[in-house]
């Protein structure tokens, strides 16, 4: 179900508050995609060379606000993910190919952004398409910067409670209305500080409860999480274990949160160990950048600095 006129004007008029927050200019487009998603929405900040910033979960592309506050000298390009923010809607099914999916979805996302070889920040499901990408199609990403845990990979899986919503007779408490509380409970249980929505600007609290009530967009998330995940941690089919992340060209970096409820720090050098990636733990929860967006962007321009620069085609 796409979003009324509504409220998708309230939803970027509170975007457009938490950005000036961070002191941030957005504009907005949207690209094609094609069949079973019409189209793509990217939000963009800034100029210099492009990153693509991909969310986690039931999240949204302005999640990453506080991060591309820290990132000047960039230019860039958040997508919302299918069925999350003011993309077009998409409830996932059992017999659906998520990896080709997801991989077909970034993959033209960023052509038709117009990007070549990409450097990719990612969160949570957004890393796991990330690196299904990265592995599939070497050529098209330059880069990966994972922050948190990314779902599904060398044995993780959502905490328990994201797995018990992930059952039939369960997952329709995912449709109840969010509120300024439901978004403090899901922090709380991502691992963050009970405080940390307090030390956002204002819009911030407000954009995340107007994203997550957009129409459709609770009913996606609910059908990503059925589809993702059993009581018993990840759907085989979309984990994504250590012999195959060894397929993985490029050198990743990942930022593991100290207390992240989808992996502990064991995990975390599991994955290190079979991409190679340069391990930092830093942060709080899951959302690592939320908790220390400057640390954690210096740790990112360093890791983008260390290639040459991909060339922006736009």
């Amino acid at each position: 179900m796409p979003p009324t006129e509504a409220a998708a004007a309230a939803f970027r008029l509170a975007e457009r508050k938490a950005a000036a927050g961070f002191g941030l200019q957005l504009t907005e487009r949207f690209v094609p995609i094609g069949a079973p998603v019409d189209s793509a929405r990217l939000i963009e900040a800034g100029s210099g060379p492009p990153v693509l910033l991909v969310h986690g979960g039931g999240s949204n592309a302005n999640a990453w606000l506080p991060l591309m506050a820290q990132l000047d000298g960039y230019r860039m390009i958040a997508v919302d993910r299918p069925g999350c923010g003011l993309t077009s809607g998409f409830i996932y099914s059992r017999a659906e190919d998520l990896r080709a999916h997801a991989v077909t979805f970034l993959d033209k996302v960023a052509e038709a952004a117009g990007l070549g070889p990409v450097d990719i920040i990612a969160n949570s499901m957004g890393a796991l398409w990330s690196l299904w990408l990265a592995i599939d199609y070497p050529d098209r990403v330059r880069s990966l910067a994972l922050l948190g845990c990314p779902a599904c990979v060398v044995g993780t899986s959502a905490p328990f409670p994201m797995r018990l919503l992930s059952r039939p007779g369960l997952s329709h408490l995912l449709e109840r209305p969010a509120t300024d509380q439901t978004m403090r409970r899901t922090l709380r249980m991502l691992g963050h500080p009970d405080d940390l929505l307090d030390r956002m600007p204002p819009g911030v609290l407000d954009v995340s409860v107007l994203g997550a009530n957009l129409p459709g967009a609770a009913s996606s998330f609910r059908s990503l999480l059925w589809r993702v995940v059993r009581l018993r941690g990840a759907r085989p089919d979309c984990a994504l274990d250590a012999e195959e992340l060894r397929a993985l060209k490029t050198r990743p970096l990942v930022v593991w949160g100290k207390h992240d409820p989808f992996g502990d720090h064991d995990a975390a050098r599991r994955l290190a160990a079979a991409t190679g990636a340069d391990l930092a733990f830093a942060g709080t929860g899951h959302l690592t950048w939320l908790d220390d967006p400057e640390h954690i962007a210096a740790l990112i321009r360093h890791h983008l600095d260390k290639s040459p620069r991909a060339v922006d085609r736009t």
